[in-house]
């Protein structure tokens, strides 16, 4: 079983774990974080498409276990079956396994719906937390704002997660303190 950290010391991780975020939102560092995650995303994308999807790269399209090159015919027999120039092969070979392509554009569309998230969620100007009416008791500027923070630990296969409400006043102030929701 986990055993919860003390109150004080688990306030204190709620605080500085709140105060972190505050720090990486205001510099900028989650954002370009989160851009740097979009871009990996687009360019996971662009190579599954590329290189993963069959005729998406230059590979020639196969007949009865030969390459074809352009001129060629290939004759099918069967139910689907005819004769196909190298283009007609090169087009079943595409529809026939759009495994990568599905995935490659999922991909695209994620990076393409997680790049307009990150300028409204992790934008730096926005500020930290909710305003939270009252004065701070330590410098007594009304600049105390709070957030519902979490943490969580680990051990094996058991997660243990805490939640409270965290106060922060400005880093100059220092002030922090913690309050269940």
């Amino acid at each position: 079983m986990v055993m919860p950290p003390a109150q004080d010391s688990r306030s204190q991780l709620f605080i500085q774990k709140a105060a972190r975020e505050r720090e990486m939102r205001a510099s900028g560092k989650s954002r370009a974080t989160a851009i740097l995650f979009s871009l990996g995303l687009t360019v996971a994308g662009i190579l599954m498409i590329v290189f993963l999807y069959p005729g998406g790269g230059n590979s020639a399209p196969q007949c009865d276990g030969h390459t074809m090159s352009p001129g060629d015919k290939c004759v099918i027999i069967g139910s689907d079956g005819g004769t196909f120039s190298y283009h007609q092969m090169l087009q079943r070979q595409e529809a026939s396994h759009p495994t990568w392509l599905v995935i490659g554009i999922i991909a695209l569309l994620l990076a393409i719906v997680f790049f307009m998230g990150v300028f409204t969620t992790y934008n730096p100007k926005r500020p930290w937390g909710t305003p939270v009416q009252g004065y701070c008791p330590r410098c007594g500027q009304p600049s105390l704002r709070e957030k519902l923070t979490s943490y969580s630990v680990t051990r094996g296969r058991q997660r243990t997660t805490w939640r409270t409400m965290v106060a922060l006043c400005t880093p100059q102030c220092g002030y922090g303190a913690t309050r269940q929701p």
